[in-house]
């Protein structure tokens, strides 16, 4: 009596998994292409939202010319200040009724956070002084690093003149560090723009 020997057929299987490769991974495509313009929006209109917040005299927002040049040497701005791993990544000028400018607002990133990269809004006036201060994004320990969202620690931004002169986070000292460096960026950036600006 034989026995037949059942092969196996290597190239079939290979078929197999190549076609539930390709068909996944067009379905992550169009995935992904539904949720990038909400995603964007959403992120869109939680920065305007922090920018009145960290700005609330400012009657609008308009965007500053030049300001590609300013993004592209805010890292090197803020590392000859003594703030290394802070850089800015968007600028708006806060105008009030009439079009005239009170000020910058700043988007204003650090990569030493404790979990990452932490990215805040930031408003600072024409005299160089810090209106407002929220963060945008990050990835800190809750109870720890994430206490930056806290109102009483927020509360401490208005009215400072330096990064230097910030309260730290108790028992969070990368998160405090990396907010220096963003915050430091950002005054940084507003120094220089000023200056191009002839003061406003």
């Amino acid at each position: 009596m034989s026995t037949a020997v059942k092969k196996e057929r290597p190239v079939g299987n290979a078929l197999i998994l190549c076609a539930i490769t390709l068909v996944a991974g067009l379905l992550l495509s169009f995935v992904n292409q539904l949720t990038i313009e909400p995603i964007a929006a959403a992120q869109l209109k939680a920065k305007a939202e922090a920018y009145t917040d960290v700005f609330p005299n400012a009657a609008s927002f308009e965007a500053v010319e030049g300001s590609e040049d300013l993004l592209t040497h805010s890292s090197e701005w803020a590392e000859g200040a003594g703030y290394a791993g802070g850089y800015v990544s968007d600028v708006m000028r806060a105008v009030d009724g009439s079009g005239g400018t009170l000020g910058y607002v700043f988007s204003a990133d650090s990569k030493n956070g404790y979990g990452g990269n932490i990215t805040v809004a930031l408003g600072i006036d024409t005299s160089l002084t810090i209106t407002g201060f929220k963060p945008l994004a990050h990835s800190e320990t809750p109870g720890f690093g994430a206490r930056c969202e806290e109102d009483t620690y927020r509360a401490q931004f208005p009215g400072k003149t330096s990064a230097d002169e910030l309260d730290g986070i108790s028992g969070a000292t990368f998160t405090t560090n990396a907010i220096r460096q963003a915050v430091g960026a950002a005054l940084t950036v507003a120094d220089e723009l000023m200056n191009a600006e002839g003061g406003v």
